[in-house]
């Protein structure tokens, strides 16, 4: 079955260009003044007392990165057909507001993200198609993204408890990498399901869901005895059921794909 590109709407030029304004300064905070993108790379080049926190450096990279700079890059250009990568957003700020207000200490950062991510709902070209999400459901990605979410809930209490319970002298929960990775598996998941209802541009976070458990297996199996690590066996679980997610997307892609007829 294929699926119709959604209808322009007419908006004034000054709301698209607050709009692309707010979209390119979420995705420049979150992948590069927050050190998102480069945290997906520099853990394998740590040194030092880098080498701690290779695990919550693949995390941060993985929900700033990936999640929240992706997402909020994508807007740039016709925002209208990828209207889940400010959904993506969205849910990534709920996830780290949520951790912050349960778990940490005042910190602004889950603020600042959370009114980046309001104003880019509030200002998103198609605002109502964002905000009421039509969706067409993939059974194959649902299946995998709740069968997903069991153990990244679970890895997310248990994150957020130690954050709550370390000592001051950790300098893990110093540096608050705790709540970060609890905010990071609780935006995975939530944001492999958004992959899962297929709402327009689906796409962009089934890939940046699929990528972000492959990486984050990938350093956890590499390291896994880094804090806050899958560890050896966890991290290949979340290799393959990343792997997973991402063939059942494609086999989506496929399928809604116009079929050519054969040549004559």
């Amino acid at each position: 079955m294929t699926t119709s590109s959604p209808s322009p709407i007419a908006v004034s030029p000054a709301r698209r260009m607050a709009f692309k304004v707010v979209a390119a300064l979420t995705g420049v905070l979150a992948g590069f003044v927050v050190f998102g993108l480069p945290s997906l790379i520099s853990p394998w080049f740590a040194s030092g007392d880098q080498v701690l926190h290779r695990a919550h450096d693949f995390g941060w990279g993985v929900l700033m990165g990936l999640i929240v700079s992706v997402g909020a890059l994508t807007q740039l250009r016709r925002p209208e057909e990828k209207v889940a990568g400010a959904q993506q957003v969205a849910l990534a700020a709920v996830a780290l507001l949520l951790v912050a207000l349960l778990t940490l200490p005042p910190n602004p950062l889950p603020t600042v993200l959370a009114v980046l991510a309001a104003l880019l709902v509030y200002l998103h070209p198609v605002r109502a198609r964002v905000l009421r999400g039509a969706s067409q459901p993939s059974p194959a990605m649902a299946t995998i993204a709740l069968a997903g979410a069991v153990p990244l809930l679970w890895y997310a209490v248990a994150q957020a408890a130690t954050q709550r319970g370390a000592p001051a002298t950790d300098p893990h929960a110093e540096l608050l990498h705790y709540g970060a990775m609890a905010a990071m598996a609780l935006a995975l998941a939530l944001v492999a399901g958004l992959g899962a209802l297929r709402t327009v541009g689906w796409q962009i976070p089934a890939l940046c869901a699929g990528l972000g458990a492959v990486w984050f297996g990938v350093g956890s199996a590499a390291f896994p005895d880094s804090e806050s690590s899958f560890g050896l066996l966890g991290g290949a679980v979340a290799v393959l059921a990343g792997i997973a997610y991402l063939a059942a997307a494609r086999l989506e892609t496929r399928r809604a794909s116009p079929r050519r007829p054969p040549p004559t």
